[in-house]
């Protein structure tokens, strides 16, 4: 598989791209303060911010259920190919997740865009330069 990456290895450098994104928009934030970002720069990134905090929610309240630890002190021997293949299903499962949320996210965010162009074209149909044009 030269020169291509697999789809997991390819999730994972964009989940650090979105990361280090992120931390360089809290610390802009907290240098300049939020008013002196753009307006939609500011929207983009609070979408972002507001999908990570879903994410850690749904995290939260999933930990409730029963751990590998939690077998463990419970005096179950667990093997360490079990404890591969549970860590793997856990990341997979927080990646589907969160993968998820954003795709929500993004359709929320379509429709809003789709909704605000559909405006701007009525407005700009009204403008008499644009009437006149598209009369000729």
């Amino acid at each position: 598989m030269r020169g291509q990456l697999s789809a997991s290895r390819l999730q994972a450098a964009f989940r650090q791209f979105s990361n280090w994104l992120t931390r360089l928009y809290r610390s802009v934030r907290a240098l300049i303060g939020a008013e002196e970002i753009s307006p939609d720069i500011r929207n983009v990134f609070d979408r972002l911010l507001a999908t990570e905090e879903e994410i850690e929610s749904a995290r939260r309240q999933g930990s409730s259920s029963v751990s590998l630890a939690d077998m463990e002190a419970g005096g179950l021997e667990v093997s360490p190919e079990l404890k591969d293949r549970y860590a793997c299903a856990v990341a997979d499962a927080q990646s589907k997740a969160a993968a998820a949320i954003a795709a929500r996210h993004m359709v929320e965010q379509r429709r809003m865009e789709k909704q605000f162009r559909a405006e701007a074209e009525a407005r700009i149909e009204q403008e008499p330069f644009y009437r006149v044009e598209s009369d000729v």
